[in-house]
């Protein structure tokens, strides 16, 4: 194993030292996992969208990179997430409206230090980081089906696409049901091309998945230059009825088109107060919320944007595990590489981008179009950085209580995604507390450490007694037909 003794401990097997007695109860639980205790697919369910192979035990250091790089990501992605939980959804994109403002807060002080903080540090980097993995999960899955004796690829494309399948609509009730920012639909529909391409090599991979993902950049930019152009054309026909005079059928059409677009980035007062107080209505109230959004992220956004970039860091990813990225097994020097030069080109790039947004900010097409490519693409090279301190960490067993319970978190990593939504939904919306538009952005992040808190210490509890996240549980069970056995230590039936 290269710069790495086999007798080094597993990631988070460290956690003796400083994790706790729960956590060393998890870790080595994850040497029985890694020993060889899973199902017919020959994986053990881990995250949205991800499987973690089973192996020999000496390869349960790379088992561990992958659980606590999942941890990272499920965590981070908090981050974002939590301002269209907690504010109006113009917040996510304008930082300027005065009406959203009125909830979000003016955009000074540490109000614009947290938007910069995410901006720069977890806006799509861990969406990346969730999309490579997804891809890393399909190569491993299949390399320990086709290592299994009597296996047939028939078989793992069977589960596979089940499995598939149960995402699917586990993601649509979670959608619909609860949040539209659900990515689990999108994820699914993304997997479904990932089978076919999973002999291809690194280099093929990488080739494509560069070509797919740079597809969104081509649509962005041009739907940006037209929604510029409508805006624009708009906004002069608005001043001409203002001065009194008439306007042609084609500019009345364009100024309607124009409102019926705009609201997700420059909303008025009267829609901002519409949406706070649905929001901390009922159920229904916030289910046709959910329902108007969704049909929109699953129809337009997944063409436009969702499934060139989710497909092609998915393709990214497969091309990374065959190389070893993910097994924190590469050289030292070469994570090291990758940290500082995506950190050093990456951060600028995103950093220039964001001055850009702020300084045209009553420009949404650029905002959508140019200006969102900055962040777009550069995101993937921090995302890569921040997946190589990871593996760093991994690979020399720093900071091995942290990377522990950082694993637990991942290892339940979709049970912890849908538990953020109900935490969320709990405080905000109106089936709960009501606390939707109660809390500027500086102030969200308060919520956001607390829940940090909560899964970093609830999931290395339930790893303990049980081999399953309830919703991995859940997941697997509907997979392959029939209960599976929830108790650790205990096989399935």
């Amino acid at each position: 194993m290269d710069e790495q003794r086999a007798s080094k401990p597993a990631v988070g097997g460290g956690a003796s030292a400083v994790g706790g007695e729960n956590v060393r109860l998890v870790t080595a639980r994850m040497d029985v996992v890694a020993a060889g205790e899973a199902g017919e697919s020959g994986a053990v369910e881990a995250g949205p969208g991800e499987v973690v192979p089973v192996a020999p035990v000496g390869a349960v250091e790379r088992m561990g990179s992958m659980d606590t790089l999942r941890g990272v990501a499920v965590l981070g992605i908090l981050a974002m997430n939590m301002v269209a939980f907690g504010l109006p959804s113009g917040a996510y994109f304008n930082t300027h409206n005065v009406a959203v403002n009125t909830y979000a807060g003016a955009f000074t002080g540490l109000n614009s230090l947290a938007w910069w903080f995410n901006h720069l540090l977890f806006d799509q980097k861990m969406m990346a980081i969730f999309a490579m993995l997804f891809g890393a999960g399909v190569v491993l899955q299949d390399q320990r089906s086709a290592a299994r004796a009597g296996t047939a690829h028939g078989s793992f494309a069977g589960v596979y696409y089940r499995r598939l399948g149960v995402l699917f609509v586990l993601g649509m009730v979670h959608a619909y049901g609860l949040w539209f920012g659900d990515i689990l639909v999108g994820y699914a529909l993304c997997g479904l091309l990932l089978y076919p391409v999973r002999k291809v090599g690194p280099m093929g991979l990488i080739v494509m998945g560069v070509v797919v993902f740079l597809v969104a950049v081509v649509l962005n930019v041009a739907v940006g230059g037209m929604l510029s152009a409508m805006q624009s054309e708009a906004e002069r026909a608005d001043r001409l009825l203002e001065a009194g005079q008439e306007i042609s059928e084609s500019q009345e059409a364009i100024v309607q088109a124009w409102s019926q677009t705009r609201y997700d980035i420059m909303p008025s007062a009267t829609q901002v107060e519409a949406e706070v107080a649905a929001r901390r209505a009922g159920w229904l109230s916030n289910f046709q919320i959910n329902m108007e959004i969704t049909i929109v992220a699953q129809t337009e956004w997944f063409w436009l944007w969702t499934f060139w970039r989710g497909l092609g860091l998915m393709l990214v990813g497969m091309a990374l595990a065959k190389v070893g990225f993910w097994s924190a097994r590469l050289l030292t020097r070469t994570y090291v590489a990758a940290a500082v030069c995506g950190y050093a080109i990456g951060l600028p790039i995103i950093a220039w981008g964001g001055v850009l947004v702020l300084e045209r900010h009553d420009d949404a097409g650029f905002a959508l179009g140019v200006g969102g490519q900055f962040n777009y693409c550069a995101s993937v090279l921090v995302a890569l950085a921040h997946a190589s301190v990871v593996m760093l960490a991994c690979k020399h067993g720093l900071l091995r209580g942290v990377t522990a319970r950082l694993a637990a978190v991942g290892r339940m990593a979709f049970s912890n995604y849908l538990a953020q939504t109900v935490l969320c939904a709990v405080l905000f919306f109106g089936l709960g507390l009501g606390y939707f538009g109660s809390m500027q952005r500086a102030e969200l992040w308060m919520v956001v450490l607390a829940v940090w808190a909560i899964e970093l210490v609830w999931s290395p509890l339930w790893l303990a007694r049980y081999r399953f996240g309830p919703a991995e549980w859940l997941w697997r069970s509907a997979t392959y037909g029939r209960w599976q056995g929830m108790r650790a230590g205990r096989e399935k039936r």
